[in-house]
């Protein structure tokens, strides 16, 4: 293998600003030729590789820091694998050129550096512990296209995030919100798929029953809206009501850490949107035609208060692309 370059693609912020960058590099392979075993001292030309990785600055200054080498390393090897063609997916976060070279997402998940709540739950894809990889992209699902991100389950080890390009007119803070919901998302994934010890989910009650022990709440939640639903229930997304109960606050402060000029009210506004249920909500009742559980719950006039502060939001603040 000869590494002929590798490029920046933005230009370094000031000096001890923590932000992510993206960096393309691009390998050259060739292959080398034996004859009876024998290695001789030439070699042939196959390929030349891209990759766009986002790589965490910490210390940018005047020169490259030693994170470059650290993620060229990580790009090769997640193409090639490393020893005897093994393939052996190092935990990184990946990203495909949609999302590098979008200036709106770019921009939002370089500030979001600066927030420690997010920034934890990032690194759990970042460390020898993870199973698995964490992707971003941007593209439209089929299935769910008036949605402004999905967050795929896992598929041989890798988890995608992918953000609608027709949903980010919408102040940037909004942006932040959809990394942070996303991101609680993956890290679910992320440990049934460790708890599985696959390299997907291997979705069925006798698994989710068999780690009880270890994620009680998120068993009571897959158990409760999706394998057992208790009379009277309805079937739903157990992510979504998981969420919903538990993790309003972890949103509120990323968003804060994103952001610390709006109210408490405009904070948990944001945070609310997404996890209200399926359909956009009546502007009377507050619900809409699946709401979650923990959305329901709230008095009317709450609900109704909560969604006049975000449309307020939304509609007096700049999006973060047109």
């Amino acid at each position: 293998m000869f590494l002929t370059n590798s490029n920046l693609t933005n230009r370094i912020p000031p000096c001890n600003t923590p932000y992510y960058l993206p960096m393309q590099f691009t390998v050259d392979w060739y292959k080398e030729v034996s004859v009876d075993g024998r290695i001789l001292t030439s070699y042939t030309y196959e390929k030349t590789t891209t990759k766009t990785e986002l790589v965490l600055m910490s210390y940018p200054c005047d020169a490259l820091p030693s994170e470059v080498s650290h993620a060229y390393t990580k790009a090769v090897i997640n193409d090639h694998g490393a020893g005897g063609g093994i393939s052996n997916f190092t935990n990184t976060i990946l990203t495909d050129p949609s999302f590098a070279n979008n200036p709106c997402l770019t921009a939002v998940f370089n500030k979001l550096g600066g927030s420690p709540t997010f920034q934890n739950y990032l690194k759990k894809f970042d460390s020898d512990f993870s199973v698995a990889d964490l992707k971003l992209s941007v593209g439209v699902d089929a299935s769910h296209p008036n949605v402004s991100a999905v967050t795929y389950q896992p598929d041989n080890g890798l988890i995608e995030i992918r953000f609608n390009p027709g949903k980010l007119n919408t102040p940037p803070l909004n942006i932040a919100k959809n990394f942070a919901h996303e991101i609680l998302h993956a890290e679910m994934f992320e440990k049934l798929l460790k708890l599985s010890g696959k390299k997907e989910i291997p979705w069925s009650p006798e698994f989710i029953e068999s780690i009880r022990n270890d994620e009680p709440k998120i068993v009571e939640y897959y158990t409760m809206y999706w394998y057992d639903i208790p009379i009277g229930g309805s079937i739903s997304d157990p992510q979504h009501e998981y969420m919903a109960q538990l993790s309003i606050n972890t949103i509120v402060s990323v968003l804060k850490e994103y952001d610390n000029t709006q109210s408490e009210d405009v904070y948990i506004a944001i945070a609310w949107w997404g996890l209200m249920g399926a359909g956009e909500p009546n502007l009377l009742t507050g619900l809409p035609p699946q709401p979650t559980v923990a959305w329901t719950n709230l008095p009317q006039t709450e609900r109704v208060r909560l969604i006049n502060i975000y449309n307020n939001f939304k509609n007096t603040n700049a999006p973060c692309q047109q």
